[in-house]
């Protein structure tokens, strides 16, 4: 499906803009728009450019220290 296959509204039983479109049987379908790119662009993605703050190896130092701090294991942060 490309942009001009679909239309975009927003619908009053909904309140947010979503994509409308037709599959190869003719039948309609929808989305919300954030699920697709026709949607406004999140700025927050565009300036993380794919990347993020935490490396797979430090979230599991977070998960880990989490998990002993729930437990009772360490006090001293």
């Amino acid at each position: 499906m490309n942009r001009s296959d679909s239309v975009r509204s927003r619908p009053r039983s909904t309140g947010e803009d979503r994509v409308f479109f037709f599959d190869g049987d003719g039948n309609i379908g929808g989305l919300p728009a954030g699920w697709t790119d026709a949607g406004p662009v999140d700025p927050f993605v565009v300036v993380a450019a794919g990347r993020s703050p935490l490396h797979v190896g430090e979230l599991l130092e977070l998960a880990g220290l989490l998990e002993r701090l729930r437990a009772g294991e360490d006090s001293g942060v």
